[in-house]
């Protein structure tokens, strides 16, 4: 007799569909830090003795 061919094995692991892309988000402006501000006007202020 000849032998039934082989099925492929059942899965029980779900097929996860795939995730869609989402449009990039518009790129937010960071803003500055309290020390940055100081530090700025600090050297604003050093420039400003030696001119």
């Amino acid at each position: 007799m000849v032998p039934a061919p082989a099925q492929p094995a059942i899965s029980h692991q779900r097929v996860t569909p795939k995730l869609r892309k989402l449009p990039k988000a518009k790129p937010v402006k960071k803003r500055k830090s309290l020390f940055r501000k100081f530090a700025e006007e600090a050297f604003d202020l050093v420039e400003d003795i030696f001119d």
